[in-house]
């Protein structure tokens, strides 16, 4: 964990294990979910103010035993403080959004920020509210 140049904690990843390191995301309870976004940086800067750009792939393992993979570069440019690189936000696509039992990338010389993702509720809470909404549904009708 570090500082990232936008003021909030950040993950810094450095890649100092091997070449095949993997920064794996998955919820501890094992449940599924959907990612909509991250913030992706470059780590060095130089006084030029020139950034190189970097690619990031991220592959997800879905519940049904498939996968979705995007990649995605960043600009290369700086914030403009000396060469200090720069957070930038990224989308993932509709195939991330939902499904998702593991989410890898490779940790090579990157840091990440603000992960958003989406919790994808389990059978019985989908089910609990179905009831609850016929339940008042009938109620009303009444």
């Amino acid at each position: 964990m570090g500082d990232s140049f936008n003021g909030t904690p950040c993950l810094l990843l450095q890649g100092t294990h091997g070449v095949n390191d993997v920064l794996a995301i998955s919820r501890l309870s094992g449940a599924s979910f959907g990612l909509i976004s991250i913030d992706i940086s470059e780590t060095f800067g130089s006084l030029s103010g020139v950034v190189p750009a970097i690619s990031v792939a991220f592959n997800g393992f879905k519940t049904d035993g498939s996968m979705v993979t995007t990649t995605f570069v960043t600009d290369g440019f700086c914030d403009g403080r000396g060469g200090e690189p720069d957070f930038q936000t990224f989308i993932f696509d509709s195939s991330f959004a939902t499904g998702l039992m593991r989410v890898e990338t490779p940790s090579s010389v990157w840091a990440l920020d603000n992960i958003v993702f989406v919790p994808e509720p389990g059978v019985w809470s989908l089910l609990g509210l179905g009831a609850l909404g016929l339940a008042v549904w009938r109620r009303r009708g009444k």
